[in-house]
């Protein structure tokens, strides 16, 4: 979920110089714009005086050459923001586990629990194409950061600048989005804590439904008769047994009626 720094990106510092060089070679340019602006007031123009434009221009320059520092602050600070969030619950390999049964449930189950794992198919890829988009958009924003941020030098190309800004803050906040996003799916419905039609649902499996043990008051009215020496009673027992070992076994829990059979068998 986090986004790579500058240091992981030992590259990316020398296309931010590229960009640098253009500016300083560029920056003369801005200035005699802004002198031009500046003597057009009170003939061509009555809005800009040298009061408007005077802190412009080093203002500009200061932004565009501490633009590399600063993004590797914001960056930093995004991913401690992600961290936070996700806190000490959530791990690559604990998430993967997760979704891993998951899937697996949502083959096993019934119609609604398929579409509702190929939903979450669906999600994790896009999560994954969404964190591929924003970390190549996070890097263009990096490498023109010196090209736009110089733009405050002029009130007429001031709002690329201030574009620069919002487009950094919405590549990283998206990221602290889909931080509280993952966390809540994985410690609520990818837990087990939601419940859904009157189940509880952990990793889109189903934690003994009511279903699953229909036959239970009539097994327990059978072993409050006299069961042994009875063949009917033990007969009926061996038959509700039997059923609700295979409720059990169709509601994703092997190897849990056999052993019920196995132990209710040895009473008949």
């Amino acid at each position: 979920m986090s986004t790579p720094t500058i240091s992981d990106l030992p590259g990316i510092g020398e296309l931010w110089n590229g960009s640098w060089e253009i500016v300083v070679a560029a920056y003369g340019l801005f200035i005699l714009a802004g002198a031009i602006l500046v003597m057009s007031h009170e003939s061509i123009q009555t809005r800009y005086s040298l009061k408007e434009i005077a802190p412009r221009i080093p203002i500009a320059f200061i932004a565009s050459a501490l633009s590399l520092f600063l993004v590797d602050k914001i960056i930093r600070l995004a991913n401690g923001l992600t961290q936070g969030v996700l806190g000490g619950g959530v791990s690559p390999p604990s998430v993967g586990d997760t979704m891993t049964e998951a899937f697996n449930n949502a083959a096993a189950g019934g119609l609604f629990t398929i579409l509702v794992g190929l939903v979450l198919v669906v999600v994790g890829v896009a999560l994954l194409v969404v964190y591929a988009i924003r970390v190549v958009i996070t890097l263009g924003l990096i490498v023109c950061g010196p090209l736009l941020l110089i733009c405050h030098a002029l009130p007429h190309t001031d709002p690329l600048a201030r574009w620069w800004w919002r487009a950094i803050a919405a590549a990283l906040g998206i990221q602290v989005a889909q931080a509280v996003v993952l966390i809540t799916a994985v410690r609520t419905i990818l837990s087990g804590s939601v419940h859904l039609f009157g189940s509880t649902l952990s990793a889109l499996g189903t934690d003994q439904p009511p279903s699953a043990f229909g036959h239970s008051e009539e097994v327990r009215d059978v072993l409050a008769g006299p069961v042994g020496g009875v063949e009917p009673q033990s007969h009926r027992l061996r038959q509700h047994v039997k059923q609700a070992a295979g409720e059990v076994e169709r509601q994703q829990q092997p190897g849990l009626g056999q052993r019920l059979v196995a132990v209710m068998g040895g009473r008949c």
